[in-house]
């Protein structure tokens, strides 16, 4: 085993030699995988999607600084507000700039920033102060048509009766679809419908429409149809930063975003009615927004257990779950927002039709229960000098309290340190919110956090975090108040601009559940699990060219047992993107041995879908993304991926399992431009 991994680190980096590799405009950069890859670890893939969608509109529509307003410069991914704050006071006064190159100035940027924002911004040509009516402007429009399939026969696909008896097979065909349009007209004017079909599902699926206006005179934002609503700091519901863990400033410091249109075909996590933001004057605005929709729940009798957020109806089983429960949602926010404090009064309403009733594990003692529930919450930010304070105190319907405090300290334009303590309450009841942390719901755990960027030696780059968590009452499979902990290094070494290296130390302790069967007398039933991470990572650049090789290894040990598990996976992707030529070549492999454990590495993907993908045993993994772009009205671009493992003669489980030990999945996109 370890020979095996010598091998294959060694393979890796002595290829990573050659001088490949060039990262050109519109191609997501390294600073956003590294956060990719912290927010796959604690949200779902419907999430992930809708939130990489409003980045890659981001990239297909970069941000013009000669003409973006505050609001505009809101939606960039990873800054902090203190980032964004002094990115849009400089473009206030020193508009238009000349190049990228003017960023430079900007207090507190360095190169490593300017790099990993360059690809969502562009540098026009100036007009003026860059304010336009809404009549102005032309009309532009963007059309992706998207098709994707496995070449091997899945066993719900396949015709046997006995599952059809059971209602488990699929009932549609394996080729998925989609269908994006999107269209704007200026910069205020802007509108989408998107249509969808997932892979074994029967005829169309899902279908989702948005209209926006923004920055009209008094009116900052109208949206109306599908949409997201960004409050506070997530205990309300959704913050809409971008980020985990290793980007805390981003998720910590900012304020929610307010309102921004539905763009991808995720179905589930948005909104559906209307929401307005208006400027009230005086450093004062006021958001109100409405929604009623269908959601999908898992019924029992005349009432639900739980939210099913898949977003999949293939079988009759799931159809049975298709938009069987209503829900309204009602609220706002009033925000006074001056340069040295800001604050917002948060809140939220639900109605379901059908009462919510989880099932009965010691765990779910205090889920929410009932109708009908709401959420308040006071949320602010006060600034001295380079001493950032903020935090957000919120309160459930039956009087429940969490909150969340954080300090950040700019000691230097180049060092950046953040201190932040949460404490969410047991009984605190909040279906829709997103906050900082471990759980996936603002309640049940008490936590300090630690972090440090620190870029003050000559093309260096240190960020590390310490995080102390514990849980104060039960939760899924553990049975008993728990604590952990978890610790990331990360330093980045770039001697020039076409190099650049990574290493990545990453450690978490937590609680793990015995089995009851396994629970001798006299043994304690929770034991203290161990998972270290470590990543190494080399990337080269040149003329039309990107090279990357990368080995991640993990170790996973229970304390109390005298063996652990191991694995690794090394993976290489070249990327061929010549000057003048209108196609592009990328090819990705890698090799993994990951045991029992599952590790998650990027992996290039079409237009539309998630960057990265898991993998698990034994086996070896090879994509292939060809593009054609004659034109800068139109391309094709084609995915093929293949995954042979080497421990297994049946790929997957249940209804998605493939007899043999070979996985082929196929694709394509279809993208017009206008």
């Amino acid at each position: 085993m370890k020979k095996r991994w010598i091998l294959l680190l060694a393979a890796a980096l002595v290829l990573g030699a050659a001088p490949l590799s060039a990262q050109e405009a519109g191609v997501m950069t390294e600073e956003v995988e590294r956060m990719w890859e912290e927010w796959l670890e604690s949200h779902s893939d419907e999430e992930m999607e809708s939130l990489y969608e409003d980045l890659a509109d981001l990239l297909d529509h970069p941000l013009d600084l000669n003409r973006a307003g505050r609001q505009d410069v809101a939606r960039l991914p990873f800054l902090d507000e203190r980032q964004k704050t002094s990115l849009a006071d400089y473009l206030d006064r020193h508009r238009p700039l000349a190049g990228f190159s003017d960023l430079l100035l900007i207090e507190g940027w360095d190169e490593w920033t300017v790099k990993a924002l360059r690809p969502f911004v562009v540098v026009g040509a100036s007009t003026g102060n860059g304010r336009e009516g809404p009549g102005h402007g032309r009309f532009r429009q963007r059309l992706r048509l998207k098709t994707d399939r496995s070449l091997q026969q899945k066993k719900g696909y396949q015709p046997s009766d006995s599952l059809r008896q059971v209602s488990k097979a699929y009932l549609g065909s394996p080729q998925a679809a989609a269908l994006v349009w999107q269209g704007q007209y200026g910069r205020h004017l802007q509108g989408g419908l998107a249509l969808e079909r997932d892979a074994g599902e029967k005829g169309i699926d899902y279908l989702s429409c948005h209209f926006q206006l923004k920055e009209s005179g008094r009116l900052k934002n109208l949206v109306l149809g599908d949409y997201h609503v960004s409050m506070g700091r997530g205990l309300v519901c959704d913050a809409g930063t971008f980020g985990g863990k290793a980007a805390a400033a981003a998720a910590l410091m900012g304020q929610g975003s307010g309102l921004r249109p539905h763009r991808s075909t995720a179905e589930t996590g948005c909104l559906r009615g209307g929401g307005l933001q208006l400027d009230l004057g005086r450093h004062w605005s006021l958001m109100a927004f409405y929604s009623q929709q269908r959601i999908d729940t898992r019924k029992q009798d005349s009432c639900f257990s739980s939210l099913k957020k898949d977003g999949l109806h293939r079988t009759t089983d799931e159809q049975a779950c298709r938009a069987n429960t209503r829900l309204i949602q009602g609220g706002g926010q009033l925000c006074y927002g001056h340069t040295y404090a800001q604050w917002s009064v948060n809140a939220l309403y639900y109605l379901f039709d059908t009462p919510w009733q989880p099932s009965s594990q010691p765990y779910r003692h205090y889920q929410f229960r009932g109708r009908q529930g709401g959420n308040l919450s006071l949320d602010g930010r006060l600034r001295y000098r380079q001493l950032f304070l903020g935090g957000e105190l919120a309160c459930d319907a039956r009087g429940s309290f969490s909150g969340l405090a954080s300090l950040s300290w700019q000691a230097h334009p180049l060092l950046h340190c953040l201190l932040s303590y949460r404490r969410y309450g047991v009984g605190y009841q909040a279906p829709f919110a997103a906050a900082f942390g471990e759980n996936s719901t603002a309640a049940n755990e008490e936590g300090m956090f630690a972090w440090i960027d620190c870029r003050l030696l000559k093309n260096w780059a240190l960020t590390a975090y310490l995080d102390c968590y514990r849980f104060p009452w039960l939760k899924y499979q553990v049975n008993a108040p728990s604590k952990g902990s978890e610790l990331m290094v990360e330093g980045r070494y770039a001697p020039d601009r076409r190099t650049e290296c990574l290493l990545r130390y990453k450690e978490k302790i937590g609680p793990r559940q015995l089995p009851a069967d396994d629970c001798p007398p006299g043994v304690a039933p929770l034991q203290t699990r161990r998972r270290r991470q470590v990543r190494l990572q080399l990337s080269l650049s040149g003329d039309g060219w990107r090279y990357r090789a990368s080995a991640d290894i993990h170790w996973q040990r229970i304390l109390q047992e005298t063996t652990g598990r191991q694995g690794c996976l090394v993976g290489q992707e070249i990327r061929f993107n010549p000057d003048r030529k209108p196609w592009v070549l990328s090819l990705q492999h890698s090799l993994f041995d990951t045991g029992s454990l599952s590790i998650s590495s990027y992996q290039p993907d079409l237009a539309g879908g998630l960057p990265f993908a898991s993998v698990s045993g034994q086996g070896q993994r090879g994509t292939l993304l060809l593009g054609w772009r004659p034109g800068s009205c139109w391309q094709v671009d084609l995915r093929l991926r293949h995954t042979r493992y080497s421990d297994r003669s049946t790929v997957g489980s249940g209804l998605e399992s493939v007899e043999g030990c070979r996985q082929t999945q196929m694709g394509a996109v279809f993208i017009l431009k206008l």
